[in-house]
């Protein structure tokens, strides 16, 4: 059996058993200092953290938008509407705007990417994003496809 390892915190600087902290790798204070912090915080603002998210994502959309690109895609907000001016802000397969519509809004053009590579590819619309992930990605599902369409038009 293992002897608990020691850990020092960051803001009391006492040193405690690992136990005495959450398992989060970034986090370097001790549960009972991060409790401080939050009743803290919970004491200037007693309003609920979720309604303080709601607030801010409404009032930053795109602090909100580039965020959610780059911890997704590792593109920021400029980059994407550079690639949305170049596809003349339609869908690079079908060559229409979205449609889709998610709470009385209509949505943005999806990022594709290549599952494996993480390579971004260009933006699509919901059905064209969607067929291509039923499809699996694979050619020859299309061109399958392809012929099967041509083989009853007519």
């Amino acid at each position: 059996m293992y002897a608990e390892q020691m850990r020092k915190c960051t803001r009391c600087e006492n040193l405690k058993s690992e136990s005495a902290f959450y398992d989060y790798t970034h986090e370097r204070r001790c549960k009972e200092c991060i409790s401080e912090i939050r009743k803290a915080k919970y004491a200037e603002n007693p309003e609920p953290t979720k309604a303080r998210g709601k607030v801010y994502r409404f009032n930053n959309p795109d602090a909100v938008k580039d965020s959610k690109l780059r911890q997704d895609y590792g593109m920021s907000l400029e980059e994407y509407n550079q690639i949305l001016a170049e596809q003349g802000g339609v869908c690079a397969i079908c060559k229409k705007p979205e449609t889709a519509v998610w709470r009385g809004k209509i949505l943005s053009l999806a990022v594709d990417h290549n599952h494996t590579t993480k390579v971004n590819r260009g933006l699509l619309c919901m059905k064209c994003n969607r067929a291509l992930g039923l499809l699996e990605e694979n050619i020859g599902y299309l061109i399958s496809m392809i012929r099967y369409i041509w083989k009853y038009l007519k």
